[in-house]
């Protein structure tokens, strides 16, 4: 995960998938002694090759569908975390997170 927001996020992924796809997102981070998690459904908006040439990754834009309950709470906590957390430092300090994502490969897997 590269960048996030309440709206979407920036991801690079070793491979492509293809825009309009839907994905089961749960993105893990610390809180103090905890790992907490943020679950979601996201739709691929864009992706593109370039990234893989200079990465090995393909960079894909998702935008978030649906927050499992307390989810988008807890991402607008790390939000603002990782900004307040970011004025202090002379350089950017990326999040500090791991994602999994899962292809809904139909309707019935958005739950």
């Amino acid at each position: 995960m590269a960048d996030a927001s309440e709206g979407g996020l920036l991801v690079y992924l070793h491979e492509l998938i293809e825009k309009e796809s839907l994905l089961k997102l749960e993105i893990l981070f610390p809180q103090g002694s905890e790992l907490n998690a943020i679950k979601a459904i996201a739709k691929v908006v864009w992706s593109d090759s370039v990234a893989m040439k200079m990465w090995g990754e393909y960079r894909h834009g998702l935008v978030f569908q649906a927050f499992q309950k307390e989810s988008l709470d807890k991402l607008r906590n790390l939000l603002k975390e990782t900004v307040e957390s970011n004025r202090t430092q002379t350089i950017w300090r990326p999040f500090k997170c791991v994602a999994k994502l899962i292809l809904c490969k139909n309707d019935n897997e958005k739950g």
